[in-house]
């Protein structure tokens, strides 16, 4: 029956141990999930403006390709029915034709200056984008996670630590378990020592002490 109550008691405690640790996972998951789809749901219609900036880009730049590529050709063709126009003695129509290569030729100069208006909309949509999910990390960083963070600080050293060190001199008081008065024998080592303490908490070879000095180290 004593062992049934010790395996129950043992048991007990694991779980609370496993409670801490699944809800401090869970908060941990939580508090990046929501920090992702905040910042999706915000630089959403900026990433669709950028997609579709970026689309007309692709197809203005290999339009302009296919154009440089055709223009010599069409510049010649242009002259030779300009020159047949000429020899019919239809020169307005030669002049047409001429004009319309020229325009031709133009062309590529503008589709490039679109080509840099494009790109530096692009840039631009792209700082807005950094600019908004600065905000919201600074938002959900004041609001969400500093939050969450304090409490379990608040947790782990006022309420367990701090609760548990002063229940344990309670407990020594109660228990008269304090230790020897002076002059008294035989000498009573006391339950409660300036060590005692030491052990409730991860070792310094511990990589929970490292992090705790880490965070709670000198801070400038």
């Amino acid at each position: 029956m004593i062992e049934e109550m010790k395996q129950d008691e043992s048991t007990e405690i694991e779980a609370i141990a496993e409670e801490i640790t699944g809800t401090l996972e869970t908060a941990y998951d939580v508090l990046v999930e929501r920090l992702e789809a905040a910042r999706a749901s915000a630089v959403a219609p900026l990433e669709g403006e950028i997609e579709s900036l970026a689309r007309e880009y692709a197809s203005l730049e290999e339009a302009k390709r296919n154009l440089e590529s055709l223009l010599p050709a069409k510049a010649r063709e242009a002259q030779r029915g300009a020159d047949a126009l000429l020899i019919k003695g239809k020169r307005g129509a030669a002049e047409s034709r001429l004009r319309e290569a020229q325009a031709a030729q133009a062309a590529p100069a503008q589709m490039e200056e679109r080509l840099l208006k494009l790109a530096a909309r692009i840039e631009s949509v792209r700082a807005d984008k950094r600019n908004v999910a600065r905000s919201v990390f600074e938002k959900w960083f004041a609001e969400e996670a500093q939050p969450v963070i304090r409490a379990v600080e608040h947790g782990l050293f006022i309420t367990l630590l701090e609760g548990l060190t002063k229940s344990c001199y309670e407990f020594q008081d109660r228990t008269e378990t304090g230790g020897s008065v002076p002059g008294e024998i035989p000498y009573r080592i006391p339950l409660i020592t300036p060590t005692r303490f030491a052990s409730l908490t991860a070792g310094e070879k511990s990589p929970e002490w490292r992090a705790s000095q880490k965070w709670y180290g000198v801070r400038r």
